[in-house]
C-alpha cells in the first residue's frame, strides 16, 4: 500500500486533483519477487479518491534498468516515512 501524499505543481492549493495521474513505484525485493527490483504502475484517482493498482509492471535484477524503463518524462521522489520499507522511490 502506498501511503505518501504528493502535491502536484499546477494545481490550486487545497483543491483536489480533477484527473487521474499515473505513477511508477519501485520496490526492492517485494514478497512476490524476492531479491529483485519491481516497478509497478499505480493510478492516483481524481479528486483525492485514493490509489488503484494496474497490471503493468517491470521486474529486473538491475535497478538502473528499471529506472530507465519508467523515468522518461517523469520526476523521482524518495519514499517517505510511513511508506512500506520495500518501496525505494516513486516516479511521477
Amino acid at each position: 500500500m502506498i501511503t505518501s501524499t504528493i502535491n502536484l505543481a499546477g494545481e490550486r492549493q487545497g483543491q483536489p486533483l480533477g484527473r487521474s495521474v499515473d505513477m511508477w513505484v519501485i520496490y526492492d525485493s517485494p514478497s512476490d519477487y524476492p531479491g529483485r527490483y519491481v516497478a509497478r504502475l499505480w493510478r492516483l484517482k481524481p479528486y483525492d479518491l485514493g490509489y488503484e493498482p494496474t497490471t503493468h509492471k517491470h521486474v529486473s535484477n538491475n535497478l538502473q534498468l528499471i529506472r530507465d524503463e519508467v523515468s522518461p518524462g517523469r520526476h523521482r521522489f524518495n519514499r517517505w516515512e510511513g511508506d512500506d520499507p520495500v518501496i525505494l522511490e516513486i516516479w511521477l
